[in-house]
């Protein structure tokens, strides 16, 4: 992959976290609340009835899709910062639109972890221009390198999949069954 082609995102080795944008919300009560600050890149995971939903966002497309790889790993382990890590490639192919090269990338993270026994630390993704799919590089160290922190994924929902880009970056919301 060509030099600073692509988009790096990581925990333990990855690139810093671009600077926090404030966004207000209401209440119930029609008083505005004090201004909380979102970073402009991350991610977050919240319980669903017998699923968990993810949630990640970043200034570009590229970004989110990142975060979401991170958030879904940090739905079940968290690699050991010692963990000896290793490289790999993966070429996502082009589905119906930008949701379902999010779920391919997903779904390649859940055959990682489940056939090959290992789970990204860090992930670049970038657009693989001759396929029109998606070309992750992959920082994974073994899962038994891995402090497990829930249970396995089984894979991702396509109902109220939601991954979309507007003038405040790209967003996306991905149901996961676990």
């Amino acid at each position: 992959m060509p030099r600073g082609r692509g988009l790096r995102i990581g925990g333990i080795d990855g690139a810093p976290r671009a600077r926090p944008r404030a966004i207000s919300e209401g209440t119930t009560t029609g008083r505005p609340r004090a201004r909380a600050f979102e970073p402009a890149t991350g991610h977050r995971v919240l319980p669903h009835t017998a699923d968990v939903i993810l949630e990640a966002w970043g200034p570009d497309r590229r970004t989110c899709l990142a975060e979401a790889v991170l958030a879904l790993v940090g739905i079940f382990a968290a690699p050991l910062p010692g963990a000896v890590a290793s490289r790999m490639e993966r070429t996502i192919p082009p589905g119906g639109g930008p949701a379902e090269l999010l779920v391919g990338l997903l779904e390649e993270v859940i055959y990682l972890a489940e056939v090959e026994g290992v789970v990204p630390r860090a992930v670049t993704v970038d657009d693989d221009r001759a396929s029109g799919g998606l070309r992750a590089a992959l920082t994974v160290v073994p899962l038994a390198d891995a402090e497990r922190t829930g249970p396995a994924p089984k894979g991702i929902a396509r109902h109220a999949l939601e991954f979309a880009g507007g003038a405040r970056g790209w967003r996306c919301r991905v149901v996961v069954d676990v």
